[in-house]
């Protein structure tokens, strides 16, 4: 049975003791540190730029192995990384659209004949959506407003470190007003642009995540009273969440009722 070990960009920091046993190490002239090896992205999202990777400081004219725990499994490519004559290279593009699906190589690192390494290092193309997914609730209208979303195990899950964010519209439809919090009432128009093509955006209400970071969170968000709503009326609650609300992706789950 593979037993999955999270990804460091999930870990909680080290502890302190162990942060001193890896000083010493590093202190007392380890071997591995024969030059650094980088990404120009941790992680790769759907608006994320090309994919990049440089040794810097490696020995001159060489070529090595590059080895890598992909996914939960070992890999090893050899000869597969070799440098300039000043220790150097930097190999790539990767693309988004030739990587096939979520991908976790934690850690990848550069072996040099003789068996020195570079550092260890880290990288996740995130391709796959989260999924979205809404509490069972009672009442019409329903008298809460929460559920869960879950990340692929091997994509970057969730963080406040990247933006991970919740959002829900509450929308009647027979009216096409959205309800703010602000307001209190179903009233708000939605956001059109003025010029052509004109293009309308709901009101979205922020909302809250909780546990992370993980790849399954929990989400709330406050919500209308029951008094906001009209007899003879229809209204959708719609709820996305993103794992990156700038360049990832996100799934939507939504419900509707009438009175």
């Amino acid at each position: 049975m593979l037993v999955h070990v999270k990804p460091r960009h999930l870990r909680k920091n080290f502890s302190s003791l162990a942060l001193v046993a890896l000083l010493l190490f590093l202190g007392a002239g380890a071997a591995w540190a024969a030059g650094t090896a980088s990404f120009n992205y941790q992680i790769n999202w759907k608006g994320t730029s090309d994919l990049y990777f440089t040794v810097t400081g490696g020995p001159p004219s060489t070529c090595g192995d590059l080895i890598s725990t992909r996914n939960g499994s070992s890999l090893v490519a050899t000869n597969y990384v070799c440098t300039d004559a000043s220790g150097n290279v930097t190999m790539g593009p990767w693309t988004w659209a030739g990587t096939a699906s979520d991908q976790t190589d934690d850690p990848l690192y550069v072996r040099w004949p003789g068996g020195s390494t570079t550092n260890q290092t880290w990288h996740i193309w995130d391709k796959l959506s989260p999924t979205t997914s809404i509490d069972p609730y009672s009442g019409t209208p329903p008298t809460s407003s929460s559920g869960t979303a879950t990340d692929p195990q091997w994509g970057a899950g969730f963080s406040s470190s990247w933006g991970s964010r919740v959002e829900t519209y509450f929308k009647n439809v027979t009216t096409n007003r959205y309800w703010t919090p602000s307001a209190g009432a179903y009233t708000a128009a939605p956001i059109c642009n003025a010029v052509a093509p004109i293009r309308c955006l709901p009101r979205w209400v922020a909302g809250n995540l909780y546990g992370m970071p993980s790849y399954s969170v929990a989400w709330d968000t406050s919500f209308p009273p029951g008094s906001a709503h009209a007899t003879g009326n229809t209204y959708e609650w719609k709820t996305c969440v993103y794992d990156n609300y700038s360049l990832g992706q996100s799934s939507c789950a939504s419900i509707t009722f009438s009175m």
